[in-house]
């Protein structure tokens, strides 16, 4: 059957269109994830601040900080993903977890 017809005004779906959604969906599904990883990462990094304070550490660590994005942009390298970026990625992603561990103290 012809269904260019079944409703008209209403254009049938393109060809691959079930495709583009299901990446869609997918792309989603990854977009979900990376939101709960970083909240997991925030929540350790509160972790890490109580035990820094109950040993009278300090908070920051400079040295581990660029560890952390050398570490990331050696794998973006290796995944062929742009460093800069991910760069620019991981330092965001340490001031996130900053900010998360200023608010833990802030509220006692």
């Amino acid at each position: 059957m012809d269904r260019s017809h079944a409703n008209p005004g209403v254009a049938a779906p393109a060809a691959g269109s079930q495709d583009l959604a299901t990446l869609r969906a997918r792309i989603d599904d990854v977009d979900r994830e990376l939101l709960e990883a970083l909240s997991r990462r925030a929540e350790l990094a509160r972790e890490v601040s109580r035990m820094k304070r109950a040993g009278g550490m300090p908070r920051l660590d400079p040295a581990r900080e660029a560890e952390i994005v050398r570490r990331a942009v050696g794998r973006a390298r290796a995944l062929q993903i742009p460093d800069e970026e991910v760069r620019d990625l991981a330092w965001r992603t340490l001031a996130l977890c900053r900010e998360a561990q200023a608010r833990m103290d802030q509220a006692g």
